[in-house]
């Protein structure tokens, strides 16, 4: 789903021409999963960008309630 909010969103189709999911992203080596759930290309200057999703649920958890 967030990638999917990254590809249709305005204001994200504004910042981002391209969202991969990590898995699917082209890289030339065979890097390690590090967390990193999606990676983005920047419209403008074409920076690449790691991206973490977190999904709490409809009710936070008690310590997520104070960030």
């Amino acid at each position: 789903m967030p990638q999917a909010c990254l590809r249709t969103e305005p204001q994200h189709t504004d910042l981002y021409d391209k969202v991969w999911l990590w898995m699917e992203y082209p890289r030339p080596d065979a890097r390690t999963d590090t967390g990193i759930d999606l990676v983005a290309r920047t419209r403008v200057i074409g920076e690449y960008v790691s991206i973490r999703c977190k999904f709490y649920g409809e009710t936070p958890l008690p310590w997520l309630r104070a960030i």
